[in-house]
């Protein structure tokens, strides 16, 4: 269940999901900044594939988002109303 967005938003967003899981193998689903390519990140996948199986990777990315920033002014960066539920 979708909750917080407009009727049309909502609905394009259930349908984009509805969408995505009929895909096999599904893909990755990635929103927002996708920092899978960063070079960081594209290293640490090399590093993995020599490792093995990856049971679990925690990272932690802090960033400053002040009034200076063009994203802050995103409203959904901002509107805490908005949720998805399962």
């Amino acid at each position: 269940m979708i909750t917080g967005f407009t009727h049309s938003a909502g609905s394009e967003l259930e349908k984009a999901i509805s969408c995505y899981n009929t895909i096999h193998p599904a893909p990755i689903w990635a929103v927002a900044e996708n920092y899978r390519f960063e070079p960081a990140f594209v290293e640490g996948k090399k590093l993995m594939a020599e490792i093995g199986d990856v049971i679990n990777i925690h990272v932690i990315i802090e960033g400053s988002v002040n009034s200076l920033n063009p994203y802050y002014s995103s409203s959904w960066r901002r509107d805490f109303s908005v949720s998805v539920t399962s």
